[in-house]
């Protein structure tokens, strides 16, 4: 709100000397992200309240999980390559799930946005999908090398508005509501979702997702 305020500002001051014309665009640019930024948080914020209340619903139907995931994830390829990191993503064909397909493709997008932030410069990103047949899951692994969780923030990643690392801008880290938001969502399907990490090398998100219908071939 303060930014926003402030390009106001600077637009009204602007605009009042007759001055600043071929700058409007840029403050009004300004102005735009942060609206978009707001409205994302404000959305966010209102879907955790709702499922806090039990007033949250989801659009319960069949769809192509893999389909879903891949245009979920593809699309951080061009982030991964101009941010010199490599993203590798393998998806099995043809999973179809039971479930809320936007709410799934957003766990995946928080997930891959999340394992680019931290991974290290010339580090990879590794994003994988499949079925477990044995014990009748479906699996989200996303990896990243990088320096990894320290312990002390282990318990504490999932938690509304946490951030372990302080130090890094509201651009680069957002809110700490991304991974919060996406173990509501695993959890509302029956699902888990998992935290592992190695200091130094490599920090591991693992979702499973019971499959409660039948697979098409």
């Amino acid at each position: 709100l303060a930014v926003i305020n402030t390009n106001v500002d600077v637009l009204l001051s602007a605009q009042k000397n007759g001055e600043g014309e071929k700058d409007s665009l840029k403050w009004l640019g300004y102005i735009k992200t942060e609206v978009e930024r707001m409205s994302k948080l404000v959305n966010n914020m209102l879907y955790l309240t709702k499922v806090d209340s039990n007033e949250a619903t989801m659009n319960v139907m069949e769809f192509n999980l893999s389909n879903a995931v891949t245009n979920a994830v593809l699309p951080f390829e061009s982030v991964a390559f101009e941010s010199d990191r490599n993203l590798v993503f393998e998806a099995e064909p043809d999973i179809y799930y039971e479930g809320d397909e936007e709410r799934l493709k957003q766990v995946a997008v928080v997930l891959t946005d999340n394992a680019i932030k931290n991974c290290n410069s010339g580090g990879g990103v590794d994003v994988k999908l499949f079925k477990d047949v044995r014990r009748n899951r479906v699996k989200l692994i996303v990896s990243n090398t990088g320096e990894g969780i320290r312990p002390e923030d282990m318990d504490r990643i999932f938690e509304r508005f946490y951030r372990a690392d302080k130090s890094r801008s509201r651009e680069k880290g957002g809110y700490g509501l991304g991974l919060p938001i996406a173990k509501t969502i695993v959890n509302q399907h029956g699902g888990v979702i998992r935290v592992s990490s190695e200091a130094g090398v490599k920090t591991t998100f693992e979702v499973e997702l019971p499959i409660r219908n039948r697979t098409k071939q």
